[in-house]
Formats: structure tokens, sequence, C-alpha cells
């Protein structure tokens, strides 16, 4: 009932048909900054426009443009254009589940939380929500719910979100002391994606702290992406559990 009435908007109207310009134009902006400027362009232009469509195209422009700024890691800005995005907008998902996201990056997991329950009480078989409402509770070491919800996200994902769910269901498993049924879960991945660095590298972990040597330093030769060496990297943005990450510097200790 909060949806807007789309077939009342006046298709004739040359600023509807404007403002669908610039959002096309937007969304094929060349790089961030860019695309930026152009959801601004369209905030500023129609902000105050009282036609109603108007309510719809800027509240989506801020929550375009809040993820610009999320992606540059401007999360709290991002924050104020998801408000008013969920404002002007309330019948969409979207920002309120980047604004989880955004909560996230400075830390507010508590907070992201609710964003992301708010979602899956509207959405209950959106992947995306469980995995980031998996990822915000395993940062609060609420270790048994995050398996819950990497494996729903990992029952629900389509082909392309599978593996990031696959792989934070697998670590969240190995930190609970499942350790054979994570290693066999980032085997089954590897096999259908076999060039996945992620999952890789924590075999290569988890093979190593169950005295398995020689597999550990196979799967480790295969890691060509150096930041999985760096346990601070590992702990602050990828967001590995924390038994990963030491048994990463113990290996990492050891084997070089």
């Amino acid at each position: 009932e909060l949806l807007p009435d789309f077939t009342s908007f006046d298709r004739s109207d040359p600023d509807l048909r404007r403002v669908y310009e610039m959002i096309q134009g937007a969304l094929r902006a060349e790089n961030v900054v860019e695309e930026e400027a152009r959801w601004t362009e369209v905030i500023e232009r129609y902000g105050s426009n009282g036609s109603n469509w108007a309510n719809d195209a800027v509240g989506r422009a801020y929550g375009n443009r809040g993820n610009c700024r999320s992606r540059q890691g401007r999360f709290e800005e991002a924050i104020g254009d998801y408000n008013k995005s969920i404002e002007l907008c309330p019948y969409s998902v979207d920002p309120v589940l980047n604004r989880g996201v955004a909560y996230e990056g400075i830390k507010e997991y508590k907070l992201a939380i609710e964003d992301y329950k708010a979602v899956l009480d509207v959405s209950p078989s959106d992947p995306a929500a469980w995995n980031n409402f998996g990822n915000a509770n395993a940062a609060l070491q609420n270790w048994e719910v995050a398996e819950d919800a990497f494996k729903k996200a990992t029952s629900m994902s389509d082909v392309n979100f599978f593996s990031f769910a696959a792989v934070n269901y697998s670590i969240v498993l190995f930190q609970r002391g499942k350790d054979e049924e994570a290693i066999r879960e980032l085997r089954k991945i590897l096999i259908k994606y076999p060039s996945f660095t992620d999952a890789r590298a924590a075999l290569a972990v988890a093979l190593w702290l169950n005295g398995d040597r020689s597999g550990a330093e196979t799967a480790w030769y295969r890691v060509e992406d150096s930041r999985y060496a760096d346990t601070v990297w590992l702990t602050e943005l990828r967001h590995w559990p924390p038994r990963l990450v030491q048994g990463m510097k113990d290996f990492r200790t050891i084997s070089t």
C-alpha cells in the first residue's frame, strides 16, 4: 500500500522525461565520482518538484548517491542519503539493506542487524540480507546465529552470489569447531569455483590447523593474492573469524 501509483505519472511531463534521461546518464557514468555528481544533480534539480513522481525519482537518487559514497568509504554521508531515500521511498528495501552495510562500515553492527531484520521481515528469501545479517552477527561473535544466516543465504543464492555466502558459511563452521564439515564445504566450493582465492586461502589454514601440512602448503601455493598473508586485512576488511586469522598468522610464521 506504500507503493505509488506509477500509472498515474504523466508520461507527457517534460520534467519526467528529463529526470529519466538524467537517471540513465548516472547509471552509465564511467566512475564513481561522476556518478555521484550526476545523482546530486537529480536531487538538486528535482528535490523541490511537486509532481507525484518526484519523491520516487529523488528518493532513488538519494539511495544511489548513498551507494556511491559508501563505495568510497564515506559511510556517515551515505547513511544520511539512505535515511532520506527511506523517507521518500518507504516501499523500497534497497536503501535499508544498503544502510546496514554502511553501518557495518562504521562498526555499528547492532544497527546493521536491525536494518537486515527489517529487510528480512518483508523479503525473507533475500540471500544478500541473510548474508549481511550473518556478517554483522559474526562481527559480534554471535557464531550460531551467523552460521544459520549464512546457511540460509547459501540455500537461497543464485550462481553469482553462491560462492561468497558459501565461504562465509564454511569459515563460521570452522570457527565453531566443525572442522571436517568446514573443510568439506570449502573443497566443494573449489570444485565448482577452482579460482576462488578466498576459499583456497581458508582451506589452506584449515588443513594446516588440522595437521595436514602438505595439503595446506599445496593449497597456499595457489593463492596469488598477497592480502591473504596480511592478518590485519583479514580481520578488518575481509572479516575472517579469529580462529582462522590466528591460524594464518601461525601458518605464515612457520611456513616462511
